[in-house]
C-alpha cells in the first residue's frame, strides 16, 4: 500500500495538440484558487507546463550540467537510476513560482534533457517505479500537498509510464477530432495490456473534451461514439471545454483562467470550475 497521501492524476493523451497542458495548467489554478496546496509535475521534454509557471528551463538547468527538476529524479548519468536519497529534493521541486497568485502551487520542472532519461531508461530494470520511489522516499514532505498533478508527453516511453503507475487517476484529454478518437483508442488499448503486466487495476478513468468549436458538427460525431462505447461514455465528462484564445493566452501570461477576472471570461472560469466539481463527485480529485 502507498504511503502518498495527496490525490495523485496524470494528464495523458496520444495525440498532440488537444489541450492537455492547459488543462493541467487550469485546473491547477482552479485548486489553488480553493485553497488547495498542489505540487504540479512536469514530465513532458518540451517543458509547455514549466514555462507556463514563467520559468525559463534553460536557465534552471546549471551550466555545470548537474540535473535539475525532473531531470534529477530520472538521472542515469553513473549508468543506473539515482537512489532518492542521493537527490537534493531542494533542486527537484521549485517552490511557488508564481507566489502572487498561486502561493501554494510548487512546480517539479522539466526540461529538453530530459528526452535522454527515455533512451537510457528502455536499457535499465525496475524503471517503472522511479518516479512513485522518489515520491515515497520524500513522503513526509510530498504528503504536504492535497493534489498531485502530472503533465506528460504524447506517448507511452519509460518515463510517462512512472508517470501512469504513480497516478491515482489517468485523465485523457481529446479534440473533437477523428484522429484524436483513434489516439484515445490506442492509448486505453496499449494501457490496459501495460497495467495488466505490472499488475495494478485500470486507472483510465476520465475523458475531458476539449478545443469545441460550436460551428462545427465534430463534437456530435465525437459524442456519437463516445455513446457508442460503454466504457467511454462512462469516463466522459458531461463539461467539455470551448475552443478559446483566451485559454491558450493563459499559457502566455502566466495566469489560469480562474485568476482572469474579466467579464467576458466567466463563461470559461465557469468551464473549468464545473469540470473540477465533476472530477470530485468521481473522486478523481
Amino acid at each position: 500500500m502507498s504511503v502518498l497521501t495527496p490525490k495523485t492524476v496524470a494528464f495523458a493523451t496520444q495525440k498532440g495538440g488537444v489541450g492537455k497542458t492547459m488543462t493541467c495548467w487550469n485546473i491547477a489554478g482552479v485548486l489553488a484558487k480553493h485553497g488547495k496546496k498542489v505540487l504540479a509535475i512536469d514530465l513532458d521534454p518540451q517543458s509547455n507546463l514549466t514555462s507556463n509557471f514563467g520559468l525559463d528551463n534553460t536557465e534552471l538547468y546549471p551550466a555545470n550540467n548537474k540535473p535539475y527538476g525532473a531531470c534529477q529524479i530520472f538521472n542515469t548519468s553513473n549508468g543506473a537510476i539515482t537512489d532518492p536519497k542521493d537527490v537534493d529534493i531542494n533542486s527537484v521541486i521549485v517552490k511557488s513560482p508564481l507566489d502572487d497568485i498561486m502561493p501554494n502551487v510548487d512546480l517539479i520542472p522539466s526540461h529538453l534533457f530530459l528526452s535522454k532519461a527515455d533512451t537510457n531508461l528502455s536499457q535499465i530494470a525496475f524503471k517503472e517505479k522511479t518516479l512513485n520511489r522518489f515520491l515515497e522516499y520524500y513522503s513526509s514532505i510530498i504528503n504536504q500537498y492535497d493534489y498531485i498533478l502530472i503533465d506528460t508527453a504524447p506517448n507511452m516511453f519509460p518515463v510517462n509510464q512512472n508517470a501512469f503507475l504513480t497516478a491515482d487517476s489517468i485523465i485523457l484529454l481529446a479534440d473533437p477530432s477523428i484522429h484524436s478518437i483513434d489516439g484515445m483508442d490506442m492509448f486505453i488499448d496499449t494501457w490496459t495490456q501495460v497495467s495488466k503486466v505490472a499488475g495494478i487495476d485500470f486507472n483510465i478513468n476520465t475523458i475531458i473534451l476539449n478545443n469545441v468549436d460550436m460551428r462545427t458538427k465534430q463534437q456530435e460525431k465525437f459524442y456519437s461514439y463516445c455513446e457508442s462505447n460503454k466504457l467511454l461514455n462512462a469516463m466522459l465528462l458531461d463539461t467539455f471545454i470551448p475552443q478559446s484564445i483566451e485559454l491558450r493566452n493563459t499559457e502566455v501570461t502566466s495566469v489560469p483562467i480562474i485568476f482572469n477576472e474579466d467579464a467576458k471570461n466567466k463563461h470559461l472560469r465557469d468551464r473549468y470550475e464545473e469540470i473540477v466539481k465533476e472530477l470530485e463527485e468521481r473522486e478523481v480529485l
